[in-house]
């Protein structure tokens, strides 16, 4: 281990960001969330929607064809060479025109839905047409998209932008229906949930039904939500802002690590050619926040690794957006950074594989999985470091490890005809918390049984570390490690995305052990709340679990937890002279950016400090993440629709740890 210590301090010290696959979750509140320029205007054409937690149009059909314009398109070739005639598709009734992109997360989601469609449709005549005018999508690369996703529909490579243009196509997916009259009766979304299983109304299919029953479509216009479409430039502009004196160097620094080729973003921003591609993504997402996706609030906890722009960084994208995105003089530029496509911290002591090849399907919400790897090690070790190689870097968004003090995961997973098992596999006892009445009826029965009460279960797992795409790997303090008992399994647990195609992944975990004599062990302590119930439509209910040391410690990290419905947590630490030390605050939690946050510099908390935990859920309808529609009540529980409220400490025991003899500092909290 000394030698990653050595050779990566540079790397440990980076900063890392903008982890995409552009499906965030923004804020509770309005619908939409605008993006804000640096003088305070607020962009008109996109927001970022806190319901489809991706760009939105604010103004459907602001510009190109209106509802009840006539719809005129010239000879069209698909990316097979066919040559098509729009007026003899419309001749033979409506046709669907569905603007598409194969580099588009949400546009990938509807492959599935739009082959259902065309199935259920193409015998009565009704054509579905989907358009590619993104300058960013070779013809190439979409005949092998058709391809690998099983299209159905026909394809047509708009390759200057005219077809965009013309109709006004701002969005992927973004869909415009024509009757037979080539009149223009409906455009927008093709639904109104990315996640196909959430899905209430069907706009596309309804209006398709209308038309072919000789009805007015019931809605005729709604906001496209999705990518949106990258068209070849047709003018240039004032050169004020610049990529290679402005831009560059932000991108670089920040975003690459994962907008890289073979890493986790659907696209990459090593040249001046992909960021002005993406630049308006870039922007809206950047003055929203949404990018870097680093949750605690500035200045409430000290961390390493923050992944945050500045106002001045994100004002200067902006600026270079609403210019044209200009290049600069692109000659001037050094080689882009090389991120390495190997184990960052060297070559692991120890790399545990998935057992099994797992498949994730099309369709339907994120999954959560765990994958049982036994160990062979015949000692204790002491883990310093921990990373991750995705066997499927598309699919993957984050994973925790942990090892399972007791055989639960090997049970749980011979139980799974599948590879791995579906539950979550909590910090705490394997069973749920029992009320009072079962409590008092378990006694009851032992008594009458002559049986002696059972001895309090012990905890299940020791938490080990966690990833996420792009991040540095965490390296524990010099002479600590967390420990891996002799012969007990790793449990990864992963959590998938879906892209619209069946995908396949087989992970990998490297270890780096302590190689110093006399380990000090890493604890893990979870100040955290059970037995408790949220009742269906309740706006904001509050817990707040208490915790009081038993002895000084020195805190590594934090973590803090809840599930779908959770909307923020303040922790702090109350010393015994009454001073209160923030740890960290989350004011819009979301499940899918949980992360592990590690203190710049060991803090000290001595014995009898109180850890304040002060939480609020949102289980009504109007809290766009509730996975339950209507809502329902929500109690404590492991499955990911149950919920949670926790603030897991990461450290060493102050007795254990000898701070000078480290080398290590301790942020003063006026005790020590």
């Amino acid at each position: 281990m000394k030698r990653i210590l050595q050779k990566n301090k540079v790397l440990l010290g980076a900063t890392i960001t903008l982890i995409a696959l552009i499906a965030l979750y923004l804020t509770s509140g309005p619908e939409t969330h605008q993006s804000r320029t640096d003088n305070g205007s607020a962009n008109s054409q996109y927001a970022v929607s806190a319901k489809h937690n991706v760009l939105q149009e604010l103004q459907p059909g602001l510009n190109g064809l209106k509802i009840g314009d006539s719809v005129r398109l010239s000879y069209l070739k698909t990316i097979q060479g066919q040559g098509i005639s729009f007026d003899e598709l419309v001749a033979k009734g409506p046709v669907a025109i569905v603007f598409m992109a194969a580099k588009c997360p949400v546009s990938q989601r509807y492959t599935l839905r739009l082959n259902r469609l065309h199935e259920e449709f193409s015998s009565r005549g009704v054509t579905i047409l989907g358009i590619s005018s993104n300058k960013n999508e070779s013809l190439k690369e979409l005949v092998r998209y058709a391809y690998d996703t099983g299209y159905k529909i026909q394809l047509v490579k708009d390759t200057d932008g005219e077809i965009a243009r013309q109709i006004g196509a701002t969005m992927t997916p973004q869909v415009f229906v024509v009757d037979q009259q080539s009149i223009l009766r409906y455009r927008g979304a093709i639904d109104d949930d990315r996640y196909e299983n959430r899905v209430k109304n069907h706009y596309l299919q309804d209006a398709l039904n209308a038309l072919l029953n000789k009805r007015p479509v019931p809605v005729s216009s709604t906001q496209a939500f999705g990518c949106t479409v990258h068209l070849p430039e047709q003018g240039s502009s004032v050169d004020v802002v610049n990529y290679a004196d402005h831009i560059a160097a932000i991108l670089w620094n920040n975003c690459q690590p994962c907008h890289s080729p073979g890493q986790v973003a659907p696209f990459a921003l090593l040249t001046y050619e992909d960021a002005e591609t993406w630049s308006t993504e870039i922007a809206h997402y950047t003055q929203a926040r949404f990018m870097p996706p680093w949750k605690p609030v500035a200045g409430f906890g000290e961390f390493k690794n923050e992944r945050r722009l500045s106002d001045e960084e994100i004002a200067l994208i902006a600026r270079w957006v609403e210019t044209g995105s200009p290049p600069g003089d692109l000659k001037k530029l050094p080689p882009p950074p090389a991120f390495s496509s190997g184990w960052p911290l060297g070559e692991p002591d120890a790399i545990l594989e998935m057992q099994e090849t797992y498949e994730i399907g099309p369709e339907g919400e994120d999954e959560y999985r765990n994958f049982v790897i036994p160990t062979n090690f015949d000692r204790d070790m002491y883990v310093q470091a921990l990373d991750i190689q995705p066997g499927n870097r598309n699919v993957v968004h984050h994973a925790l490890v942990i090892a399972d003090l007791t055989d639960d995961s090997r049970k749980k997973d011979a139980q799974d005809p599948k590879p791995g098992f579906a539950q979550i596999m909590a910090g705490g006892p394997q069973s749920q918390p029992k009320s009072w009445r079962q409590k008092l009826k378990d006694k009851w029965q032992n008594l009458i049984q002559g049986q002696k009460p059972k001895a309090k279960q012990r905890r299940q797992v020791v938490y080990i570390n966690g990833w996420l795409p792009g991040m540095t790997p965490n390296v524990l303090p010099k002479g600590t490690g967390a420990l891996l008992p002799k012969g007990k399994d790793v449990v990864l647990l992963m959590h998938y995305y879906r892209t619209g195609k069946v995908e396949q992944d087989r992970s990998k975990i490297g270890l780096y052990f302590l190689d110093e004599p006399n380990p000090t062990r890493v604890y893990t302590k979870d100040i955290s709340k059970r037995n408790f119930t949220i009742p269906a439509g309740e706006k904001r209910y509050e817990l707040k679990p208490r915790g009081t040391l038993k002895e000084d410690i020195y805190l590594v990290g934090i973590i803090p937890h809840m599930h779908f419905i959770g909307r923020e947590m303040k922790v702090t630490a109350m010393l015994p002279t009454h001073e209160e030390i923030p740890l960290v605050w989350i004011k819009d939690w979301d499940f899918n950016w949980q992360d592990f946050y590690h203190y710049k510099e060991l803090l000290f908390l001595p014995k009898g400090t109180e850890i304040r935990v002060n939480a609020n859920f949102d289980n009504s309808a109007a809290n766009p993440r509730n996975p339950n529609d209507p809502p329902i009540a929500v109690s404590y529980g492991y499955n990911t629709t149950d919920e949670m409220c926790a603030a897991r400490l990461i450290y060493v025991k102050g007795s254990d740890y000898d701070l000078s003899r480290q080398g290590y500092s301790s942020m003063n909290t006026g005790m020590n």
